[in-house]
């Protein structure tokens, strides 16, 4: 999977050579069993900034493929024009999980809504969290990366998912394709 996230470094900073980045894989894990606890038997909606988007985008993909699970991402301010609509069912609300990504280098009108939405989303019945990046620009994105994984992985276990049946679920797919 390391070698997916260095391609996709490469092709947002193909300029920059990447220094060595000390990351704490532990704690990540233990972040992971956390978060992947709470978000256990929900969807989880995934947000992050324009700039940041591709981070929803691999966390979306990691909990279709890697847990199996149905998952959603989109950008922020995007939420708060026409999404923020889908959250008046207090029935369905219970359902969701949201994820804001956040990054220092995200505007500040942009941290501001990723806060008052989470209030909102609180009044809705919506759990959330917001997951805060430290640090410069490329830890941030291998710290996603790892926690993405990681929550992945245990959200599997939980449900007692093999962590890689999201391929054969594709490749079910391709093979009916292939027969009509």
């Amino acid at each position: 999977m390391l070698f997916a996230e260095l391609k996709i470094l490469k092709n947002f900073f193909p300029q920059i050579k990447i220094p060595n980045i000390k990351l704490d894989v532990y704690k990540s894990k233990a972040e992971s069993q956390k978060l992947a606890r709470k978000i256990n038997q929900k969807i989880p909606l995934i947000y992050a900034s324009k700039q940041n988007y591709f981070l929803a985008h691999y966390w979306k993909v990691n909990f279709n493929e890697t847990a199996g699970i149905p998952a959603f991402c989109h950008f922020l301010p995007e939420l708060n024009h026409n999404e923020i609509a889908g959250f008046s069912q207090k029935e369905f609300n219970k359902n969701f999980f949201v994820i804001f990504l956040m990054d220092p280098s995200d505007p500040d009108q942009i941290k501001k809504k990723a806060l008052v939405t989470q209030k909102f989303l609180k009044r809705k019945g919506v759990e959330s969290i917001i997951i805060k990046g430290i640090g410069n620009r490329i830890k941030n994105v291998f710290s996603s990366f790892i926690l993405s994984n990681w929550t992945s992985y245990w959200l599997a276990k939980l449900n007692k998912t093999n962590p890689d049946s999201g391929n054969k679920v594709i490749e079910e797919f391709k093979k009916l394709m292939a027969k009509d």
